[in-house]
């Protein structure tokens, strides 16, 4: 049976490998960090009136909107990643596989980017979905690579214990 990828999944793919599998092998940190309650706060009493948390699968899409087309709207705490994109652009392609064309909308504070599946972004999911299964059945994780993310990283001490930084 194929093993269904989350969104965070994703996400974790174009940020960084070993975040990647750290999170699939179920090696998770505290969830009481700042930046998760922020964003937990934020979800809660955004878009009240909105269609919240809609599952399919392993993946929960944060709002759905239906009212002039179906817009999927993800919402995050700080400036949009590239691994925020392409969660967003996973959604759109699940919703596609059902049937459903969808835009996606990132929302950050004071800042609104709108998102569209192409079929080019298709062929990249389907060989990234084939990546993420390669390096979740790896029996270690991907040795890290330093990158910009890594600073504000809850999984930094796995990679780079008593590195300076």
């Amino acid at each position: 049976m194929e093993r269904k990828i989350s969104g965070v999944e994703i996400q974790y793919f174009f940020t960084c490998k070993t975040q990647l599998w750290l999170f699939a092998h179920h090696i998770n940190v505290s969830d009481d960090s700042e930046d998760l309650l922020i964003g937990r706060e934020i979800h809660k009493h955004k878009y009240e009136r909105e269609l919240k948390e809609v599952v399919l699968g392993r993946v929960k899409l944060d709002v759905l909107r239906t009212k002039d087309g179906v817009t999927v709207i993800e919402r995050k705490k700080a400036k949009i990643t590239r691994g925020d994109v392409w969660q967003l652009k996973y959604y759109l392609y699940l919703l596609k596989k059902q049937g459903l064309e969808a835009k996606g909308v990132l929302v950050v504070p004071g800042k609104r980017s709108v998102v569209y599946l192409s079929a080019e972004d298709v062929r990249v999911l389907e060989k990234s979905l084939k990546e993420i299964e390669d390096i979740i059945a790896l029996p270690s994780p991907p040795k890290p690579v330093k990158s910009k993310y890594c600073k504000k990283c809850a999984y930094k001490q796995f990679c780079f214990a008593g590195d300076e930084e």
